[in-house]
């Protein structure tokens, strides 16, 4: 049996080794108040706990009270919390999302090529041919390619966007 013992407003703790250290005077005796607290409870806790108050000058009886403590394991297990709900439903597919455009950035689908491509009658009309620039292709990267639909009398703005070359001059013979 653990026994407190309060005088003159101090406190002499119990000296039982089941007790040391985990038992805490938590009453205030002015006011009725005789209470204390079991720290970090284990199994070997379990069991019925009588408190009895006695006042010396009061001879005619104590003040009993029963308590029953039952102390049961921690079951550990997997809890979702408002923050759990939020990461599984909007970050993780939002990082999903993000992975999978960055796959698609850094690995690129084969393209058809433009020259493969069924055309109808409509689109090709008469002096006009369609000319893939390389330098445009380079320049946006491996996979880009621009596509232009020009007319012959287009040559002008096309020969004064590249430089040109030796073959693009004819020589006179005066």
């Amino acid at each position: 049996s653990a026994q407190f013992f309060h005088f003159s407003s101090q406190v002499f703790p119990p000296k039982d080794p089941q007790f040391a250290g985990r038992v805490r005077w938590q009453g205030r005796p002015a006011h009725g108040d005789v209470s204390i607290s079991l720290i970090n409870a284990t199994l070997n806790d379990n069991g019925t706990y009588t408190c009895s108050v006695r006042n010396p000058p009061d001879v005619h009886g104590s003040t009993n009270s029963h308590i029953v403590l039952t102390v049961t394991p921690k079951v550990r297990g997997i809890h979702f919390t408002d923050v759990a709900v939020l990461l599984a439903f909007v970050l993780l597919p939002s990082g999903v999302i993000t992975l999978l455009l960055i796959g698609r950035i850094l690995c690129p689908r084969k393209e058809h090529s433009q020259s493969k491509a069924y055309r109808s009658p409509i689109e090709l009309i008469e002096r006009e041919e369609y000319v893939v620039h390389p330098q445009a292709a380079r320049a946006k990267g491996a996979t880009c390619c621009d596509l232009y639909l020009m007319d012959s009398g287009d040559e002008y703005y096309s020969l004064k966007k590249r430089p040109p070359k030796d073959e693009d001059y004819m020589e006179s013979g005066l």
